[in-house]
């Protein structure tokens, strides 16, 4: 049986693209740049909708829950666990194009796996681990680091990041060469699930607990908790009078619900402490005012009020709650929880009504609120940064870049608000807009390769993968200059890559795996794969992955992991952070790491367009040539690092040394006046013979201590360090 023609080619025909029958026959250089403009401008939209889509994320993520502690208290925590949320929610977000390519291509290759989704899901990850961590290397301002506080989540991610590179090595090079079976697909797909719980395990502090041993044990030994999350605690420097408030709303005018906020502990020096209000079942605007601010403290002052404003009743309401947020210091994660419970004087009556019981199931005020900030983010969108006012002040650039977004804001009107059902209806919507956009974008992917004769790997690893991963980079490029530690833009990183193979690559295999040994082989299978027929029973099929350049890809990105770890490793060794530090380490880090980037999207493209026809000595020369150049560009920041250290350490030697010669100079002064008093003088010269014994000992000491850290090049430059100090 024939292959169908090729999507660029009279009669092929992608999933949505092309829109006309006459573009075949348009000038291919004409329809290469076309394509190319309309990626670039899918790529906007990408980004656009995904900033939705983590907003609804964060919508989700940040609800919260009542729960009974140990010690009869009712108090609120977030429902979401922050490992859980960040491994599966806030992952699905950052990497949904890539996810969706893959899955879709599936779908639109008949179950026959593509190039242009595996390919992007392993470049995504090599610019990911590689470009994005180098940008946020360097922009953290001059002399300040960030360093990564949650090692054990690190670790983890790491460790599953790296695995799952060896796992697809193993399967696709070792174990059923070309073949994927049902059992590998099913075990890679099963990796994510029990990535997110040793992660959440791990962020629990009880991993230790899994072993065997340990199971043994604790069998029969349950200990009521304390709290959900282990951060809550009876004693605290700040609390309510009341942990739970119950108002009783007035049907006709509006209440000032005063609370009391008490403080503990030293009460000599003045502090402050924020606050906000957070809905559980109420609705902001229909049931209480949303409050912000911040309590101050004077010194001596142990009491202070927070104000909220509760609307009136109606007449169908069954009881609301919020909450009160007390964060103990301003920026500080503990916080103090106020439960507020808000019943109408009718209660009764209303709530064994039509309308009552409607609103309970429904939420009939949140279906209200929801309709308005429909509309007033519709309006929003006219405008740029979001207001009449904003838009006035606008400067050229940003009425530029807002009449670029206009057409896919009015787009993403469809899209509606957080305020629905807790955030999962804009987080549906905006994972199916992604998806649609995703398809389109594919197809303009294989168009723009065929018509340029550019193979689709080629095009996935460098172009494809650099657009879907914008929305990562800008996220964690935000996050290394305003979060204070390095997790939420190096673990999450990490995290994200390893979820991109278990999801991205795990669930479509398993589905082509099932689909082929359920419907067995036919001809356009025997056509596409005879080597792998001639290997398997008559009449049986099996999804056929070429491992030939994805497994050479997947063998480069796990190179280029190890050794970007390692560095990342060398640098909270010697400079004491992974991102920042000084200038010379930072620039050598980031070239370095851009550079294997480009290495591994050089690599790949050689390999997939020269492979098949270069000569024996041409391979030998271009391997041979790639790990010199490899040596070379790993070898510029460990010099760099090592330099910088070294020079650190000169200097706080000499610093030291400068501080020693003046306290000796001071001893020697008094013991001039001391014996000058007395008569007589201290013996010619021993102050200065004095000063070059402490001299040639300090320098002989950094020879030491220095050479110990450097073993190579490093003896002559402090010998003459030594001659020139004892000079």
């Amino acid at each position: 049986m024939a292959l169908p023609p090729s999507i660029c080619s009279p009669g092929g025909r992608g999933l949505i693209l092309p829109l006309l029958e006459s573009e075949q026959s348009w000038p291919r250089g004409f329809r290469g740049a076309l394509y190319a403009v309309a990626m670039l401008y899918c790529f906007l939209g990408v980004s656009i909708i995904a900033d939705t889509f983590m907003t609804a994320i964060e919508a989700i993520t940040s609800k919260r829950k009542q729960v009974r502690l140990a010690n009869g208290r009712t108090t609120a925590v977030k429902a979401w666990n922050g490992t859980v949320a960040t491994l599966t929610l806030m992952a699905l977000g950052s990497s949904a194009p890539e996810i969706c390519l893959s899955v879709i291509e599936l779908f639109k290759k008949d179950f026959h796996v593509g190039e242009l989704g595996p390919s992007t899901i392993v470049g995504s990850a090599a610019f990911n681990l590689l470009v994005i961590v180098a940008v946020c290397i360097m922009a953290i301002p001059a002399n300040e680091v960030r360093l990564i506080v949650e090692l054990p989540a690190f670790y983890v991610t790491v460790v599953f990041s790296l695995g799952a590179y060896m796992w697809l090595v193993f399967i696709l090079t070792m174990n059923t060469v070309d073949v994927v079976d049902i059992w590998e697909a099913t075990l890679t797909m099963l990796m994510g699930p029990l990535f997110v719980y040793i992660a959440y395990r791990t962020d629990r502090g009880d991993l230790w607990k899994l072993w065997p041993a340990n199971l043994f044990l604790r069998a029969g030994n349950g200990e009521a908790l304390e709290s959900p999350e282990g951060s809550l605690s009876d004693e605290a420097t700040f609390s309510f009078a009341a942990e739970r408030l119950m108002v009783c709303r007035q049907p006709d005018e509006a209440q000032q619900l005063e609370v009391a906020v008490l403080r503990s502990g030293d009460c000599d020096v003045a502090t402050t402490s924020t606050y906000h209000t957070e809905c559980l079942s109420a609705v902001p605007g229909f049931d209480y005012e949303e409050t912000v601010g911040t309590l101050c403290f004077a010194p001596g002052q142990r009491e202070a009020v927070i104000s909220l404003e509760i609307l009136p009743s109606r007449k169908r309401r069954h009881p609301r709650e919020l909450i009160v947020v007390l964060e103990e210091e301003e920026g500080s994660s503990d916080e103090v929880i106020l439960l507020v419970t808000l019943e109408d004087a009718d209660a009764a009556s209303g709530a064994s009504s039509l309308s009552g019981c409607l609103d309970a199931w429904l939420g009939i005020d949140g279906f209200r609120r929801g309709l308005a900030d429909w509309r007033r983010e519709a309006a929003a969108t006219l405008y740029s940064n979001g207001s009449p006012e904003e838009h006035a002040l606008a400067s050229r650039g940003d009425l530029l870049l807002h009449f670029l977004q206009l057409p896919w804001k009015l787009l993403f009107v469809v899209v509606p608000p957080t305020s629905f059902l807790g955030g999962w209806f804009c987080f549906s919507v905006s994972l199916a807009v992604i998806a649609l956009i995703t398809a389109f974008l594919g197809d303009l992917a294989e168009l723009f390769g065929c018509v340029l004769s550019v193979p689709d790997i080629v095009t996935a690893v460098s172009f494809v993968a650099l657009g879907t991963s914008m929305p990562d980079l800008f996220a964690s490029l935000s996050a290394a200059k305003d979060d204070e530690t390095a997790d939420a833009s190096v673990v999450n990183v990490t995290g994200s890559n390893a979820v991109n193979v278990f999801v991205g690559l795990g669930v479509p295999w398993t589905v082509g795996s099932v689909y082929w040994r359920l419907t067995g082989r036919d001809g356009d299978w025997e056509s596409r794969y005879r080597e792998v027929a001639s290997r398997l029973p008559a009449d049986s099929a099996a999804f056929v992955v070429d491992s030939r350049n994805l497994g050479f890809q997947v063998l480069l990105l796990l190179q280029a992991s190890v050794i970007a770890l390692l560095l990342l490793a060398l640098r909270r060794y010697a400079l004491g952070a992974e991102l920042g530090g000084a200038q010379g380490p930072k620039q050598a880090t980031f070239g370095c790491f851009v550079l294997m980037w480009l290495g591994f999207v050089f690599m790949t493209s050689w390999r997939t367009l020269r492979w098949s026809e270069a000569s024996p000595s041409e391979s030998w020369a271009t391997m041979g040539c790639a790990l010199a150049a490899l040596s070379l560009i790993v070898f510029w920041p460990m010099m760099s690092i090592f330099h910088y250290r070294l020079i650190s350490r000169l200097e706080r030697e000499e610093e030291a040394f400068r501080h020693n010669s003046l306290d000796m100079s001071k001893a020697d002064a008094a013991s001039r006046a001391e014996h000058g008093a007395y008569g007589s003088a201290p013996e010619p010269g021993s102050a200065q013979q004095t000063a070059k014994k402490l001299d040639r000992s300090i320098s002989i000491g950094s020879l030491g201590s220095v050479g110990s850290m450097l073993s190579v090049g490093s003896g002559e430059a402090l010998s003459l360090e030594v001659r020139r100090t004892t000079s």
